[in-house]
C-alpha cells in the first residue's frame, strides 16, 4: 500500500508540473476534441514508459556488475533525491507565464499528434532528471522484487494517464480556469512536493546508511 500510495503522489506531481504538456493536452482538446487530446496524450505516456524502462533497467545493470552494491545504493539515492530537490527549487524559481502550446499537427492526422508530443515529451530533459530521481526510490530498497516495481510504476502511470485524460475532458473548463493566479499556486504545489520527496530520499538514505538494520 505504501508504495501505491507514493506512485500516486509521485505520478500526481508530474502530471500537474507545468510543463509544455500540461497546455498542449488542454489546448488540444479544446480545438480538436477528445480523441485528439488523447492521442496526443498518448505519445507523452509511451515516452515516459520507454524512460521507466531504460532508467530501471540500465540501473539494475550497473548495480548487478558493482561489489559495493550498497555504496551504489547510497549514492544512486543520494543523486536521485538531489535531483528532485533541484527541480522542485526550479520549479519554484521558474517564473510563471501562460504559454501558448507549439503548434501540433494543423489538420493532420492522430499519429502526427502522437508523434509531436512523444518527440517533445522524449527531448524534455526535466522527463529524464525526473524518472532518474524517482528510480532512486526503487534503487534504496535493495530487497524490492520486480513486482513490486511494477507495481510503483504502473501506479505512477496510471496517475498520469487518468489525470491527463481528465485534462483532455475537460479542457473547455479548466482553460478559464487556469490563470496566472493559480498556475502559480499549482506549480508552488508541485514543486514542494518534488522537495519533500527528495529531501524523505536524502535522509532516507543517509539513515540506512548509518543504520543498516533500520527499517
Amino acid at each position: 500500500m505504501n508504495l501505491i500510495w507514493q506512485g500516486f503522489l509521485l505520478g500526481l506531481g508530474l502530471s500537474i508540473l507545468a510543463g509544455p504538456m500540461l497546455f498542449i493536452l488542454i489546448q488540444t482538446g479544446i480545438e480538436r476534441g477528445f480523441r485528439a487530446g488523447i492521442a496526443a496524450g498518448s505519445g507523452a505516456w509511451v515516452s515516459d514508459i520507454l524512460y521507466i524502462g531504460a532508467v530501471f533497467f540500465g540501473l539494475s545493470y550497473v548495480q548487478g556488475i558493482t561489489e559495493d552494491q550498497k555504496s551504489f545504493e547510497f549514492y544512486v539515492a543520494l543523486i536521485g533525491g538531489t535531483i528532485l530537490i533541484i527541480m522542485g527549487i526550479g520549479a519554484l524559481l521558474q517564473k510563471t507565464e501562460m504559454r501558448k502550446p507549439q503548434e501540433l499537427a494543423g489538420k493532420k492526422g492522430y499519429v502526427w499528434l502522437w508523434l509531436k508530443c512523444f518527440l517533445i515529451n522524449t527531448f524534455n530533459p526535466g522527463a529524464a532528471f525526473f524518472w532518474l530521481g524517482v528510480m532512486s526510490t526503487v534503487v534504496l530498497d535493495g530487497n524490492l522484487v520486480v513486482s513490486e516495481a511494477f507495481v510503483f510504476f504502473s501506479t505512477i502511470m496510471l496517475t498520469i494517464i487518468l489525470t491527463d485524460v481528465f485534462k483532455v475532458a475537460l479542457a473547455k473548463k479548466i482553460q478559464p480556469w487556469l490563470n496566472l493566479k493559480r498556475l502559480k499556486a499549482i506549480k508552488l504545489v508541485s514543486g514542494l512536493a518534488l522537495m519533500i520527496f527528495g529531501l524523505v530520499l536524502i535522509v532516507r538514505c543517509c539513515v540506512l546508511s548509518l543504520f543498516p538494520d533500520f527499517s
